[in-house]
């Protein structure tokens, strides 16, 4: 197994995590919030598919998918708002969408590339851009347990265990 393998398999074990774990979700559930201001699941996918595209955009050069617009309201720090108007449907489109062009740029990656300076923007402790394509490809799992509480507070049964 080579790096590019590695961050396939991690990139597809995410959104498996979120596919499955949304979809007996209704929109409404995709709203709940544990507490307030925490983070709902429409949420979470667009705060990963707009960091996503974000970094990609950032490794890659190519071009954003998802409007700065709609990545300001779903960046590091923004307060989750229940009541955004993407629905949960549109919210998986977003991260579909933002994966499917992620694969395609890991596939094109140049290896040598991995041990280029990480793009602005990354949180310091990733320093080049093979740790920012590791951030994109564990990302999801670091979200996964927020939404596994929104779950057992809905009263649904874990995807896990």
């Amino acid at each position: 197994m080579n790096i590019k393998d590695l961050l396939t398999s991690q990139l597809g074990a995410g959104l498996w995590l979120f596919e499955n774990g949304l979809a007996d979700f209704s929109d409404q559930d995709a709203r709940f919030q544990a507490c307030a201001g925490s983070p709902h699941a429409i949420w979470m996918l667009m705060h990963l598919a707009s960091s996503e595209d974000a970094m990609v955009q950032g490794v890659t050069g190519g071009p954003a998918i998802i409007p700065n617009e709609i990545r300001t309201r779903f960046k590091s720090g923004s307060i989750p708002d229940p009541n955004d108007p993407i629905s949960k449907d549109a919210a998986l489109g977003y991260f579909r969408s933002v994966r499917e062009r992620t694969l395609k740029a890991l596939a094109e990656f140049a290896p040598a590339d991995f041990d280029k300076p990480a793009p602005p923007g990354v949180p310091p402790m990733f320093r080049t851009a093979g740790e920012t394509w590791g951030l994109v490809a564990t990302h999801p799992f670091w979200h996964y347990g927020q939404l596994s509480v929104n779950r057992r507070m809905l009263g649904k049964r874990p995807i896990l265990g």
